[in-house]
């Protein structure tokens, strides 16, 4: 997906091989590699991409406690060519990230790397994201998942 084009589904945005689903991941860094690699993989984002959005989360961190659970949202800024995708990994432990309201710490049970194209588009699927993880019968669903399609089918808008 490009800037400039509408956002109807956000499971359009998030390959299958971007769901990472029980990732063992040693911190925050390596569970962002981790995702990171899974977009180059799919095409998304450049080779540096991982340490576009480390580096951005030492600054602004992403973690957030919602009413679903605790989450986190790491992204970098967009660059020429990459386009717009989401991984999601479900990491097999909680992974702490910085919070984003204040000085300490968020366990983050679940983590959507966003690679954004700018625009609006960011915008609409940053507010699906937030709409899905504020839902706790969908974040109850994202966290007892088997398969990327379980995943995905609780990110459509009519899961």
């Amino acid at each position: 997906m490009t800037v400039g084009e509408s956002l109807t589904d956000l499971a359009e945005l998030v390959p299958d091989q971007a769901i990472l689903l029980d990732l063992d991941a040693a911190d925050r860094d390596a569970l962002i590699r981790a995702m990171s690699d899974a977009l180059h993989s799919a095409g998304l984002v450049d080779p540096d991409y991982a340490d576009r959005c480390i580096q951005r989360e030492r600054e602004f961190p992403t973690g957030l406690e919602t009413t679903g659970g605790c989450i986190a949202l790491p992204h970098a800024d967009p660059r020429e060519g990459e386009r717009m995708g989401i991984a999601i990994a479900r990491p097999t432990a909680p992974v702490e990230f910085g919070a984003m309201a204040d000085e300490g710490t968020v366990p983050a049970r679940l983590v959507f790397l966003l690679a954004v194209a700018g625009g609006e588009t960011h915008v609409e699927a940053l507010a699906k994201v937030i709409e899905i993880v504020q839902d706790p019968e969908r974040m109850a669903g994202l966290m007892a998942a088997t398969t990327p399609q379980e995943v995905k089918r609780l990110l459509r808008r009519n899961p």
